[in-house]
């Protein structure tokens, strides 16, 4: 309720107005009324009106003081008893202009200025504007980052699903998707395709001499053997185990053959092990695609020109 001993002001009419308005107004009311006199010294606010400036209190203070100097407003004196309706332009603590709807009374030598709501200005609007822009470009930046991340996350995670562990090369997966994309324009464009299936001789020896870790040196040097031999064009995977394929797009059987004879005579000559010759070598199969042929097709053929290979000696290659 409001303190009328802080009212210096012993006129029966003000102590009439002090009544009225404190059945008005509560002290903890948001309604931003003000009491001014002619010369527009604050006689009396509500609590309303301080949280709107942002002040404890204004009493005695011009209310002029707070008028936003840019809005040039003139505020009107109406008759006594009557009210008049206008817009007065303030300025907060933190120097923001608001524009309120307001109601000026006049009760004898005192103006009651009843302040009913913000509205809505066009330096706000910006304001809020720029603020909006400013969390949306805040927010874009931060979804982009997170898009990124994920994108690279993904990115890694596909990787680890087509890559073989061991060697780093393509997988038996990655294979036989590239295996599907490659026969369907092989087919399309009329080209031909070689498919190279390979086998280190006798790998379960090479374990049992030099334990796993001499395995796993020889099955990463073939590989690496393999990937240096090809086109960049070409597919090297490991299928499993100690054998491996090669994917040769627009190669016929015979420039195929020459390839995997290739690589097989480097690697008889390569001292992979503890710089010891293991003696390490390869059978290889070499198969064509013909028009018709599944993926199934060619793997069986290249896989029967492969058990040729070891059934001949080991150490060779064939062509289905």
């Amino acid at each position: 309720m409001v303190d009328e001993s802080k009212l210096s002001l012993e006129k029966e009419q003000m102590k009439e107005l002090m009544r009225t308005l404190a059945e008005y107004v509560s002290e903890e009311s948001s309604a931003g009324i003000v009491v001014v006199d002619r010369d527009f010294s604050i006689l009396w606010h509500s609590k309303g009106f301080s949280k709107l400036l942002g002040l404890p209190s204004v009493t005695g203070k011009k209310f002029t003081e707070f008028l936003n100097r840019e809005g040039k407003m003139d505020i009107p004196r109406p008759k006594e008893g009557e009210i008049t309706k206008t817009r007065i332009n303030l300025v907060s603590s933190s120097g923001i202009p608001v524009t309120m709807s307001a109601g000026i009374w006049v009760q004898s030598d005192w103006l009651v200025i009843f302040l009913e709501r913000p509205l809505i200005s066009e330096s706000s609007i910006l304001n809020e504007m720029s603020k909006l822009n400013n969390e949306l470009v805040d927010l874009t930046r931060e979804l982009n980052k997170k898009n990124r991340e994920i994108e690279q996350a993904n990115a890694k995670i596909t990787a680890l699903m087509n890559t073989d562990y061991l060697t780093s090369i393509p997988n038996r997966r990655f294979f036989i998707q590239m295996l599907t994309k490659t026969i369907s324009y092989s087919k399309r464009h009329e080209m031909p395709l070689s498919l190279i299936m390979a086998d280190l001789v006798h790998f379960k020896d090479i374990n049992d001499r030099f334990g796993h870790e001499g395995g796993d040196k020889a099955l990463i040097a073939f590989a690496q053997l393999m990937v240096d031999s090809v086109r960049k064009e070409d597919t090297v995977a490991r299928l499993g185990g100690e054998e491996f394929v090669i994917l040769c797009p627009n190669v016929c059987v015979v420039e195929a053959v020459q390839c995997a004879d290739r690589i097989r005579k480097v690697l008889k000559e390569m001292k992979i092990i503890n710089s010891h010759q293991a003696s390490i070598t390869a059978s290889f199969g070499v198969a064509v695609y013909e028009q018709g042929d599944t993926e199934d097709d060619l793997l069986r053929r290249a896989d029967k020109a492969l058990y040729k290979a070891k059934e001949g000696g080991r150490d060779r290659v064939e062509r289905y």
